[in-house]
C-alpha cells in the first residue's frame, strides 16, 4: 500500500525532552482515506530515520486495530500499527497523486469542554491577531523549565481564542516571520493537534507535538475565509512577555482509576503530578533494560564493585563521604510494559513491589538461574555473567495487575515521564 505520510511528530514524554518513546503519524491514501499510525517503542529504534513527513511509503506487513480512546488526530474508526514484520520501501515522490492535508475543522465558538482525557485532537482555522516571543515557565515542584509561545485567533466574526504552542512546537513556530506577513495581509492558518483546556473560565488552544500548521495555504477552507474578512485587516500584533515564570498548579483526583493513554500523555505543562491506579495486563519487559539492581543499604544510592572479578568480595564503598555503608542489598528492577485498551505503557517496579509480583526474592531468581553463582562472592557481578531473561520473569507476561503510580520526571532532567509503581493493589493469574 502506497502512503503519503501528512503529519509526523514523536512523543517523548509528557515535557518532550530525551528519548523517542513512540513515533505517531497520520497516513492518507490516493483516494484521500486517512489513517492514524503508531510506532510502538519495541520497533522506535529500528524506524526512526526513515520514516520523514511530506514523503511517500510504501508498507506492508502491519496490523490493523481499533483506533486508542484518547487523542485520536483524524476520525478513521482504526489505527494503523507498525511493527517487526512491517516492511517499508524507501521514499518516493509523488505530490500530484496524494493529498497533502487532512483535517476535520471545527468552529472557534463550538471548541468541546476541557477534558484530561479528551477522545479527539481538535483541528481549527483562524485568523492570526496576534502572537508572543518564546518564553519559560517553571514546572512546579522541579527545576525543569518549558518554552511556550502565545498567539491570539480569531474567526470572521472576531470571536477569540487563545492558542498556547509549548514545547518544541513553540519553537518551531517563526513569529517573526508571521509578524512581517501580517503587516501586508491577513494571515490565516488552520492548526491540527491540538487540545482544549480551561484557563480562568475561558476555553483556550493548546498545542504541543502534535500540533501543525498550515498559513496562508491555497486551500478552500483558508481562501473562504478570507474572502469574509473585512478588506481592511489589522495587522498581526506582537503579545508582551507574561511576567509569571511558573505553572499553574491544578489539583487531580488521585483515586480515580486512569487509562495508561491519560497517564502517556499527562500535561506536565499545566498539571502538578501525583498519584494515578491504573488496571493493567503485563506483555512483557523493556528490551535492554536490567531486571535486577544492586543499592547501598544506608544510603539507598546505586552501588557497583571496584572491580568486575569473579573473587572480588561483596563489600562496597559508597562515594558519598557522609554514608559509612559498606554493604549492599541486591533486589529487583524490573521494567514491565503493561497494556489496557487505550493504549501500552511501562512501569518500573522496585524491591518489595517487585517481589510481591514475582512471588520470589531476587536473591532467589539470581541463584536459579546462575548455578556457580555460590563460587562468585560479588552478586553484582553474578547478574552481569546472567545473558538471559529469568525464566521466573517470562511468567510475568499475562498477568493482571493493579497498581498505584506516581509520574514524576525523570530526575528533575524533564527527560521523560516515569511511571513509578508505589503500590500494588492486585494481581490476578487469570488470562
Amino acid at each position: 500500500m502506497f502512503v503519503h505520510v501528512s503529519r509526523l511528530w514523536h512523543f517523548r514524554g509528557g515535557l518532550e525532552f530525551g528519548p523517542v518513546k513512540f513515533i505517531r503519524m497520520v497516513l492518507i491514501d490516493e483516494q484521500g482515506n486517512d489513517s492514524y499510525a503508531i510506532l510502538p517503542p519495541l520497533v522506535v529504534r529500528a524506524f526512526l530515520d526513515l520514516f520523514n513527513e511530506g514523503c511517500v511509503y510504501q508498507i506492508s506487513g502491519f496490523t490493523v486495530s481499533k483506533r486508542p480512546d484518547i487523542l485520536n488526530p483524524v476520525a478513521s474508526p482504526f489505527v494503523v500499527l507498525i511493527g517487526r514484520s512491517t516492511s517499508v520501501r524507501p521514499p518516493i515522490f509523488l505530490p500530484n497523486r496524494f493529498p497533502k492535508w487532512t483535517y476535520k475543522l471545527l468552529s472557534l465558538q463550538e471548541l468541546p469542554s476541557p477534558s484530561d482525557v479528551p477522545e479527539n485532537l481538535i483541528d481549527v482555522i483562524g485568523v492570526i491577531r496576534a502572537i508572543s516571543p518564546a518564553f519559560s515557565y517553571q514546572v512546579p515542584g522541579s527545576l525543569v523549565y518549558v518554552v511556550k509561545r502565545c498567539l491570539l485567533i480569531s474567526d470572521w466574526s472576531g470571536y477569540t481564542v487563545k492558542n498556547t504552542l509549548c514545547g518544541e512546537a513553540a519553537v518551531r513556530c517563526d513569529a517573526d516571520g508571521i509578524c512581517v506577513l501580517g503587516q501586508e495581509q491577513a494571515v490565516v492558518a488552520i492548526f491540527v493537534g491540538t487540545t482544549v483546556r480551561s484557563e480562568g473560565g475561558e476555553k483556550e488552544l493548546s498545542g504541543k507535538s502534535a500540533c501543525k500548521w498550515y498559513v496562508n495555504e491555497d486551500v478552500p477552507e483558508i481562501n473562504d475565509l478570507r474572502t469574509r474578512l473585512h478588506a481592511s485587516c489589522a495587522p498581526v500584533t506582537r503579545l508582551p512577555m507574561p511576567r509569571a515564570t511558573y505553572l499553574r498548579s491544578y489539583p487531580l483526583d488521585h483515586s480515580t482509576k486512569s487509562l495508561l493513554a491519560c497517564l502517556v500523555n499527562f500535561n506536565f505543562y499545566e498539571k502538578k503530578a501525583t498519584l494515578f491506579r491504573c488496571n493493567v495486563t503485563i506483555i512483557g519487559m523493556s528490551p535492554g533494560a536490567p531486571w535486577w539492581d544492586v543499592r547501598y543499604a544506608l544510603c539507598s544510592r546505586r552501588a557497583v564493585p571496584a572491580t568486575f572479578s569473579s573473587t572480588q568480595p561483596d563489600v562496597y564503598k559508597c562515594s558519598n563521604i557522609a554514608c559509612s555503608s559498606t554493604t549492599a542489598v541486591f533486589m529487583f528492577r524490573l521494567c514491565l510494559i503493561g497494556r489496557d485498551k487505550s493504549g501500552e505503557a511501562e512501569f518500573t517496579l522496585y524491591g518489595k513491589n517487585a517481589e510481591q509480583v514475582v512471588g520470589l526474592p531476587a536473591l532467589c531468581v539470581l541463584e536459579s538461574n546462575h548455578p556457580s553463582v555460590s563460587a562468585i562472592r560479588n552478586n553484582h557481578v553474578a547478574a552481569t555473567l546472567i545473558r538471559h531473561v529469568p525464566e521466573e520473569l517470562g511468567r510475568l507476561v499475562s498477568i493482571r495487575c493493579k497498581f498505584v503510580v506516581r509520574i514524576s520526571i525523570d530526575g528533575f532532567n524533564g527527560r521523560w515521564p516515569s511511571f513509578h509503581v508505589k503500590t500494588v493493589e492486585a494481581l490476578s493469574t487469570v488470562r
